[in-house]
């Protein structure tokens, strides 16, 4: 029967409280017949504290009878169990009082023993007692059982306390009195109802708390060096994967080089070939004055084919192309290179150093409150989803966009406060930012109150 619990602060806890009794309390006044009662008993105060077991008992008789017990539809009333659990509870309910319950609070025997055999069952056994009370008298108990070495607190008995009186107010509202004893029963329930009332009201108001805004999240790069296309050409192959650790001067990428390679070729042979022209001309220089002309025209082709030369074998040199800096890959799909013609300057893939990271956050445009950049933010990556990490708002877009997901969405960075581990990039969690502390009124209906405004126009 116990509750999985995720990230929470005394805040939330608090407030979480408070809403879990008023649900539970609400739930038990609107049970239409003792036997919904039970169930929701049974099965619903889980909600507000765990637990491993429950059990409830009619207390109005002779000795204690059980009701049932949580998670089954049927028990056995006269079972060995059964009867272990009526010895211990008739021996300290006539207190009538909320109560821890362990050994020491047992005088025989003959109980001390009965409690010790129910321990054996559940290697360990710690115990929580709630009588409820209709009508002054008591008319039925809860027994709640943590097992093994879990115990309960002082604080979890305090929290109990208003939440038996909700249920005594149920049990009240189905022991149907007669007419006169409801008439003389109306103006004191009244008054309780219009007390009740007056305390929520309280709390709504009064009770201010940090306005919360959840939001999903990325780890990026922070500074990331981009690798661009050297050349004009086709891209032959990328060898490299996404997210792959590389070394300064590791091959990332292959132009094709057929078409690089036969340029070179051509200009080799062209300045070969003028060369041979040149040198023929100063020969027949001598006595032809023909030649002699030619000489200043040839230099001069030599010259550009040579720049030509130069330029086919430098675009050879960089038919290969390395990192200029260790790094991680950020590529999306390299096998969609193969065979792409690219212009210089296009942006092919990503350098990043994985320890130079930050926080991309997308916030929905109905969460783009005012934030307190002083406060923290609270990070949960769902790669470890048992901690939390820090991080400084650093930049909120002042337009919106649409995130990742299609939403529309105001983008928001944030930089890392004393991490203490290396993130890949490309990680996904869900981020937690504080705004303006507001009334408990305003943090519950802040969402719905905007739904109804864009539905309803109110």
């Amino acid at each position: 029967m116990t509750q999985p619990k995720g990230p929470s602060t005394p805040s939330y806890d608090a407030v979480r409280a408070v809403s879990v009794l008023h649900q539970l309390t609400l739930e038990s006044v609107l049970a239409e017949s003792r036997q919904e009662l039970e169930f929701r008993i049974l099965n619903r105060t889980v909600a507000l504290c765990p637990y491993d077991r429950a059990s409830l008992w009619a207390m109005d008789g002779r000795k204690p009878a059980l009701i049932g017990v949580s998670g089954k539809s049927s028990v056995d009333k006269y079972s060995e169990l059964a009867a272990k659990w009526c010895d211990c509870i008739a021996a300290f309910s006539e207190n009538g009082k909320n109560a821890v319950v362990n050994e020491a609070i047992f005088e025989s025997d003959v109980d001390k023993e009965a409690w010790k055999q129910l321990g054996e069952k559940t290697s360990g056994l710690s115990v929580l007692w709630l009588p409820i009370y209709s009508r002054k008298k008591l008319k039925a108990g809860l027994w709640l059982e943590r097992w093994g070495e879990k115990q309960w607190q002082a604080a979890e008995l305090k929290l109990f306390q208003p939440l038996t009186l909700g249920y005594g107010a149920a049990w009240e509202k189905l022991d149907r009195p007669g007419m006169g004893s409801r008439l003389a029963k109306g103006a004191f329930s009244r008054g309780r109802f219009l007390a009740f009332v007056a305390v929520m009201l309280a709390l709504l108001i009064f009770v201010r708390l940090p306005l919360r805004v959840v939001a999903p999240c990325t780890v990026v790069a922070k500074d990331p060096l981009v690798v661009t296309a050297p050349l004009n050409g086709v891209v032959e192959e990328v060898v490299v994967e996404p997210g792959q650790s590389v070394d300064q001067g590791e091959l990332l990428f292959i132009y094709d080089k057929r078409v690089a390679l036969e340029e070179l070729e051509v200009a080799e042979q062209q300045v070969r070939i003028i060369e041979s022209s040149l040198n023929r001309s100063r020969m027949l220089a001598f006595g032809d004055e023909e030649a002699r002309a030619e000489i200043a025209i040839l230099e001069h082709r030599l010259e550009q084919e040579k720049a030509r030369l130069e330029l086919a074998e430098y675009n050879v040199s960089r038919l290969e192309v390395t990192a200029d800096l260790a790094g991680q890959v950020v590529i999306d799909d390299p096998h969609e290179w193969r065979g792409r013609p690219v212009v210089i300057g296009e942006r092919v893939l990503e350098l990043v150093k994985s320890e130079h990271s930050k926080l991309r956050i997308w916030l929905p445009d109905d969460d783009n409150v005012d934030f307190d950049e002083e406060r923290q933010l609270k990070v949960f990556l769902n790669a470890f989803p048992d901690s939390s990490l820090r991080a400084d708002l650093a930049y909120v877009a002042p337009n919106v966009g649409l995130s990742p997901d299609g939403v529309p969405s105001v983008m928001a960075e944030a930089q890392w406060r004393d991490l203490d581990r290396e993130l890949k990039i490309g990680l996904q969690g869900t981020a937690v930012l504080y705004g303006d502390r507001v009334s408990l009124a305003y943090w519950l209906l802040r969402k719905p109150w905007a739904w109804m405004n864009r539905v309803l126009g109110l």
